[in-house]
């Protein structure tokens, strides 16, 4: 297995629910649909960082996080720019 760029630490734990739906996401790569999943998994820290306001953001120190994105669209580019890195193999 190819190995892509590091994500800064803790935002792996992100991408977590990919798992759910494709076992081998490192191994396969992500698609359209791994990527919808990861945008709209209601249990996922995720939506915060993409700006959504949901009840779960309580347990999140978001403030506590460094800032590796200026914004939502830097985030869910930086996201997706990894997580495209397996499939250009």
């Amino acid at each position: 297995m190819r190995q892509g760029p590091a994500l800064p630490r803790g935002l792996a734990a992100i991408l977590n629910p990919v798992k759910l739906i494709n076992a081998r996401w490192r191994e396969d790569g992500v698609g359209t649909k791994e990527k919808e999943h990861i945008r709209t998994f209601a249990y996922s820290s995720y939506q915060e960082y993409i700006g959504r306001d949901r009840p779960q953001k309580v347990i999140i120190a978001a403030h506590e996080f460094p800032e590796y994105f200026s914004d939502a669209a830097a985030f869910e580019r930086e996201m997706h720019e990894w997580l495209d890195y397996a499939r250009n193999d």
